[in-house]
């Protein structure tokens, strides 16, 4: 099952998560599109309802980072994923986290202009009904070869 959305949108890198962990299957789908990315150029947004990789999965990416710095904006109301960036902080200093409605905030971090944030709210709505279209089939018993 899918677990996670993403899109390039030229410099910043936009991942939307559900509430539950990065699957094993489409972690090295994942994985393989982060190591491509360049750090010195691309910004991450992250928007999570508590999803987001396993310890396994962060000491993975963490690797792939050979030791770079990786700008990133988490964006969650969830205890556990503000425990999650301070542990990813240790790693990658230039990791923020960020309310829900902190969402400007955390674009302003990133160095988003301001004409942009329209566009990326447009792409993240558009990113969770992907998850959660996906999440309806499988719960519905369809078996998806989208990944």
């Amino acid at each position: 099952m899918k677990t996670v959305a993403y899109k390039q949108m030229g410099t910043l890198f936009v991942s939307v998560h559900g509430k539950e962990a990065v699957s094993h299957s489409q972690f090295p789908e994942i994985l393989a599109t982060f190591r491509q990315l360049d750090f010195e150029r691309v910004k991450m947004l992250v928007i999570t309802d508590g999803g987001g990789p396993t310890p396994a999965q962060r000491k993975e990416m963490n690797a792939a980072l050979e030791g770079q710095q990786l700008m990133t904006a988490v964006v969650s109301d969830a205890v556990m994923i503000r425990g999650t960036v301070t542990a990813l902080g240790w790693f990658n200093a230039k990791i923020r986290s960020f309310r829900k409605s902190e969402l400007v905030q955390a674009l302003t971090y990133l160095g988003v202009h301001p004409a942009r944030f329209d566009g990326i709210r447009e792409e993240i709505a558009a990113l969770r009904d992907q998850l959660v279209h996906e999440q309806e089939r499988f719960k519905g018993g369809g078996v998806s070869l989208d990944r």
